[in-house]
């Protein structure tokens, strides 16, 4: 486990470190949102929150789909990428076979991206992750420190607080900041409960 950081623009700095300690699939994850974050930078409108949630949901949606997932936005998650069942379920009825959930073999990935600042905002759609049944839990959130008893407190630590219930879940944190006046720092935690 392990935490990255460079600038926005700057990770194939990192990509001989991280290759060492992400799975394949968490390496393009990072890869896509990077060029996400780049992309959202250009728009005149950066900091709009519907702008930055679509660009996520697309940059991930287009690499389940290259990998030959089933993604899909807003079902329970932002983003979930559902494994496609190879062999047929036993023919219980006619509707599961010619539904959508003929083919649900579980899901590969599941996502939050949550860009409210508020740590009550972003533990309640980090939360979903802790219970999810997945084989990959991503977070993507705005790099944002807060002031608590504590002193600074990053959303990942937030975050971290609540991963007690989900005892052997791996979590990948991926933050950023939208727009070219932002900070360019360009985040990702790895973190096993």
């Amino acid at each position: 486990m392990g935490t990255w950081v460079c600038k926005k623009g700057d990770l194939a700095t990192l990509l001989p470190r991280l290759a060492n300690e992400l799975h394949p699939i968490e390496l393009q994850v990072v890869v896509v949102l990077e060029k996400a974050a780049l992309a959202a930078d250009d728009d005149p409108n950066p900091s709009s929150r519907v702008i930055r949630i679509r660009l996520v949901i697309n940059a991930l949606s287009d690499l389940g789909s290259r990998l030959g997932y089933e993604p899909h936005a807003k079902w329970l998650f932002d983003v979930v990428w559902k494994i496609k069942r190879t062999q047929p379920w036993l023919p219980v009825s006619k509707f599961i076979a010619g539904s959508q959930w003929g083919s649900f073999d579980g899901l590969k990935l599941v996502c939050e991206s949550e860009w409210d600042g508020m740590p009550d905002s972003f533990l309640h759609d980090f939360a979903k992750l802790t219970v999810a049944n997945a084989d990959h839990r991503l977070f993507v959130h705005s790099n944002q420190y807060y002031e608590s008893e504590l002193g600074n407190v990053s959303t990942v630590q937030f975050c971290e607080s609540i991963l007690r219930g989900s005892q052997g879940n791996r979590f990948l944190f991926v933050g950023f900041d939208w727009g070219r006046d932002r900070k360019p720092e360009f985040r990702i935690d790895l973190k096993q409960a």
